[in-house]
């Protein structure tokens, strides 16, 4: 008897450390996972949605970009590489591509906060057929870079 509490204790608790919990967007067309339950927040802007707790931060941008200058979205990489900066990101990583999008990019930077350096995840998805471009936040107060990864490849559009 002993034995088989110990067993569902430790599946239940193995099972709660795997745990997603995925977070859409009807009104912005998008979603994400984390393993942690991120609720919304009130945000300044319409164009702007936000999801936090004690340990991470995620916001979404929609940007229309009809009046982009021409050739700037030809290299996300470069231009999420931008964005960090123009945030005051140091300490920038090379970056990659979101999985489930082809046309996005992200960046792994740091923010100085209360004088602790928190990692902060930049990325970008391009729909070019909307003239659109979502632009990612992932804060990761906690320093856990491996969730932040994962939070940020997760992200994809709903169809």
């Amino acid at each position: 008897m002993n034995q088989s509490f110990l067993f569902f204790i430790l599946f239940t608790v193995g099972l709660s450390a795997i745990a997603q919990h995925k977070t859409i967007s009807e009104e912005f067309n998008i979603q994400f996972e984390s393993t942690e339950y991120l609720p919304s927040y009130t945000t300044e802007s319409e164009d702007v949605i936000g999801y936090q707790n004690n340990n991470f931060a995620v916001d979404i941008q929609k940007i229309d970009v009809t009046k982009a200058p021409k050739g700037v979205l030809e290299d996300l990489k470069a231009l999420s590489k931008k964005v960090a900066l123009d945030f005051g990101f140091t300490d920038l990583g090379a970056g990659n591509t979101m999985p489930d999008q082809p046309n996005s990019n992200y960046i792994r930077g740091y923010d100085k906060e209360d004088g602790r350096k928190i990692p902060v995840y930049v990325g970008l998805i391009y729909v070019k057929e909307k003239n659109l471009v979502y632009q990612i936040t992932v804060d990761c107060y906690n320093s856990d870079l491996r969730e932040g990864t994962k939070i940020t490849r997760s992200f994809k559009l709903l169809k």
